[in-house]
């Protein structure tokens, strides 16, 4: 059984799908076929394998954890811009979602007693930003 995953800044499984229909424009989207069969969310890639169990450990040192976060924000900063595609095309169901993305992200730290160790404690990168790429945005 095939699964194609998809890594965010820091390398940790943001989504998996099991046997696509369509693996050109998954390609096309950045992600890529693992021959993993037990990978899921939340593992790290080391850039051969993936690492399930401590991925989040790093995250109990609150700096690293913040970088995370930081990457995480900058990589849809974009997103909600004045010229944001959201705003231009209508799609205000999809801007909103972002931004509630973006808000549970700055507010991972107001809670001391969250446990940022646990993947579930990270929200998932909305679907409407999946596969898009960034690097042509200026940061």
């Amino acid at each position: 059984m095939a699964k194609w995953v998809l890594l965010d800044a820091a390398n940790l499984v943001q989504h998996v799908k099991i046997d696509p229909s369509n693996t050109d424009e998954l390609t096309a989207w950045g992600w890529f076929e693992s021959s993993d069969d037990s990978v899921d969310v939340g593992h790290e890639w080391d850039g051969t394998n993936f690492h399930a169990g401590g991925a989040f450990a790093k995250y109990r040192d609150k700096d690293v954890a913040r970088k995370r976060r930081d990457e995480m924000l900058l990589k849809c900063d974009w997103a909600v811009l004045e010229d944001s595609p959201w705003k231009a095309s209508g799609k205000e169901s999809d801007l909103a979602t972002i931004k509630t993305y973006r808000q549970t992200l700055r507010d991972l730290f107001n809670d001391a007693s969250l446990d940022l160790t646990n993947a579930d404690n990270w929200p998932k990168e909305p679907n409407c930003l999946l596969g898009i790429d960034t690097s042509l945005y200026p940061s």
